[in-house]
């Protein structure tokens, strides 16, 4: 996808708002640099791309170059703007202990990281504890449980879909005025949030305990007598090794084995976690870079790609949070039993 972007013809594309006047300047009064930037647009570096971005320039009325301009600041919000919307590393970290693939999905459906606060690492389980006012739904069980998984699934590579495609849009309707023949930039950059999930996740999850000291014990007695339901204390937790990964792929957060939301984590993770961090400000910073310095777009279209990037971040984020609140839902049962 990526060397597809990268390999495209520039200015042969627009938004639709002002697709007409593009087109006629591009056609008309810069043919020849448009002719000469065709015969040499498989270089990357090409001089010719700038030509042709130069006289275009010099051929648009000083109000449309305005509207540009605003354009322009609208989308350099846009990645800070889905940051808030997106999922945060230790949600991400939390969920892939349990589901990994979904949550490596999630991060690939988010355009932007909630990078958090630097110095200040949030305790994973602080997401499914459940406190006063928090949001709390039981999880249902059954057919109906794995129902909402596929669904889940299907919703999120939805999100991933429409996060390529107006991506590929963005890259080949606009031109970088920094790298002018580089249309693979936004892609890349609303990729890039699965790349840093991954290099958080692997650290975090070699050292994030899921069970508490007492689960595993019972699940040691179970391999031991090779059996699934104690004697004295009924039914116990399947050991880790025991549960295949499809099942706690596809079974939701709420239904999984093993799961102690008054666990403390260890110092090490900290570490981790404000890499993360560091790297979801970094994100933010690259695509404020990147996004503010599009030009040939209207500030209707801007909003028509805010509006298509913000649904996939609001529905991944959807999902997250339903599937700590029957988490959440379940701490609360515990804590009113006791």
């Amino acid at each position: 996808m990526l060397a597809d972007v990268s390999s495209s013809v520039r200015f042969q594309r627009w938004f639709p708002y002002f697709q007409h006047v593009f087109s006629n300047t591009s056609e008309t009064v810069c043919n020849a640099s448009l002719q000469a930037y065709l015969a040499d647009h498989l270089h990357y570096e090409t001089r010719t791309c700038y030509l042709q971005l130069d006289c275009m320039l010099a051929n648009t009325r000083e109000s449309t170059k305005a509207h540009l301009s605003a354009a322009a600041v609208i989308l350099g919000l846009t990645p800070t703007l889905l940051s808030a919307m997106g999922p945060s590393i230790t949600e991400l970290a939390l969920l892939s202990s349990k589901r990994p693939i979904l949550s490596f999905l999630i991060a690939m459906g988010s355009p932007a990281i909630c990078p958090n606060r630097l110095l200040d690492a949030q305790d994973p389980y602080e997401n499914i504890r459940y406190k006063p006012g928090a949001v709390a739904v039981p999880a249902p069980s059954g057919i109906w449980a794995f129902v909402l998984s596929a669904l889940e699934y299907v919703l999120v590579m939805g999100c991933i879909a429409n996060i390529i495609q107006t991506s590929f849009d963005l890259g080949d309707k606009t031109i970088l005025v920094w790298a002018c023949n580089a249309g693979f930039t936004p892609l890349a950059w609303s990729l890039a949030p699965a790349v840093i999930h991954l290099a958080v996740y692997i650290p975090i999850n070699c050292s994030i305990p899921i069970r508490s000291p007492h689960l595993r014990s019972r699940a040691k007695q179970a391999d031991a007598i090779g059996s699934i339901k104690s004697r004295t204390s009924g039914p116990l937790h399947i050991s880790e090794h025991r549960l295949p990964f499809w099942r706690r792929e596809t079974t939701l957060f709420a239904n999984q084995p093993d799961i102690d939301p008054h666990l403390k984590v260890g110092n090490k993770i900290v570490i981790f976690v404000n890499l993360g961090v560091i790297l979801g400000i970094l994100h933010v910073l690259v695509g404020t870079v990147i996004f503010s310095s599009l030009t040939f777009i209207s500030v209707i279209d801007s909003f028509t790609v805010i509006v298509r990037y913000g649904v996939s971040a609001a529905v991944c984020r959807f999902i997250l949070v339903m599937e700590f609140a029957s988490m959440k839902h379940k701490d609360k049962g515990s804590e009113n039993s006791r």
